[in-house]
């Protein structure tokens, strides 16, 4: 319900706000507790509500899902460089050295 509620947030143009309330408080991810997000947002609160609870973007949430499985992705965040998932908490320095490698090889591969 959670990745639902970021999309109904998105549709008042504040999916970010709630993505960062849901990040902050991840032991609340109710219904009850996503409405109350929302109106802490100031969102339109009955627009919020029927959007969630009518599970409009559900069948998209198991679509992205299942797309992320087929791809190798186990958990989030999940981020690929060239091909090369990572999964989890990466630290900066890790992306940074994989992105380099990368880059070193592409200067390396082309003529």
């Amino acid at each position: 319900k959670a990745a639902e509620a970021s999309l109904c947030a998105s549709e008042q143009g504040r999916f970010w706000e709630m993505h960062d309330l849901m990040f902050e408080d991840q032991s609340g991810l109710s219904v009850e507790a996503l409405t109350k997000k929302a109106e802490s947002l100031d969102l339109d609160g009955p627009a919020f509500e029927t959007c969630l609870t009518s599970n409009k973007y559900a069948e998209q949430v198991k679509q992205d899902v299942m797309d992320g499985t087929v791809v190798g992705v186990t958990g989030t965040p999940a981020v690929f460089v060239n091909g090369r998932p990572l999964v989890g908490n990466v630290p900066y320095d890790r992306l940074v050295e994989i992105i380099d490698d990368e880059l070193k090889a592409l200067s390396t591969s082309t003529p």
